[in-house]
């Protein structure tokens, strides 16, 4: 299930299936880590999960800053957002090139915060 608005998530807590995975599909704001963190904190009671979208490598680092200030630090699960050479106005996320998204990967691969699959 892919959500964009907190308080429509929240309303379906009751709902929540065990095992759902959540994905928050606006790009990562600052002002927003800490409702994202207190509603994964909420869905992970019913076995669900929240992941996140992210499209600058300057997210991952604010989550990570983010996490390292509280007193347990989690890891997140996010998928990167990749803009596959469409040219609309709307379209978000790095182009798809190796110069830009390489650096990208690296930063969320060395992020402690980061959740890898292995």
């Amino acid at each position: 299930m892919s959500v964009s608005l907190l308080k429509f998530c929240l309303s379906l807590i009751p709902l929540i299936i065990s095992s759902w995975q959540i994905l928050y599909g606006l790009p990562l704001a600052v002002n927003r880590l800490e409702d994202l963190s207190a509603l994964r904190t909420e869905l992970e009671k019913y076995g669900a999960s929240v992941r996140l979208l992210v499209d600058h490598s300057d997210q991952v680092r604010f989550l990570e800053e983010y996490e390292n200030q509280q007193e347990k630090p989690q890891r997140w699960s996010m998928f990167i957002k990749i803009n596959g050479g469409q040219k609309y106005v709307w379209s978000i996320g790095l182009e798809f090139s190796n110069f830009t998204i390489s650096p990208f990967i690296l930063v969320a691969q060395e992020s402690s915060r980061v959740h890898r699959n292995s």
